[in-house]
């Protein structure tokens, strides 16, 4: 017996998903958000919050990018392409031991391509 509709599995990806829903109306940089989120969903990255220099008496927060525990995993499609852009840039260690890319400099290195 074949599942119905709505018993199938989801099997598109949470950003292949908005798009589908949203057509071209989804802009470039919330799309890359969505990607980000399902990569950390997923365990292939991992995001963190590192304080950074002061600006002026309050330490400024960083948000940080590093490879997680499933990044080897092939994902395909954008999400891979997001993977392999974030392994060729030059990566940052935190005071807290974290080594990672800036989630900006990984935002307008994706977008600008």
């Amino acid at each position: 017996m074949e599942p119905s509709p709505s018993e199938a599995p989801w099997t598109l990806s949470a950003p292949a998903s908005l798009v589908l829903l949203s057509g071209q109306e989804i802009g470039d940089a919330e799309a890359l958000r969505i990607v980000l989120l399902e990569l950390v969903v997923r365990r292939s990255l991992k995001l963190s919050v590192e304080t950074g220099r002061r600006m002026l008496v309050f330490p400024r927060q960083e948000y940080v990018i590093s490879s997680g525990p499933n990044v080897a995993l092939h994902v395909g499609g954008p999400m891979q392409r997001v993977l392999d852009i974030m392994t060729m840039l030059k990566t940052k260690t935190y005071p807290s031991g974290v080594r990672g890319v800036p989630v900006k400099m990984l935002a307008y290195e994706v977008l600008k391509k």
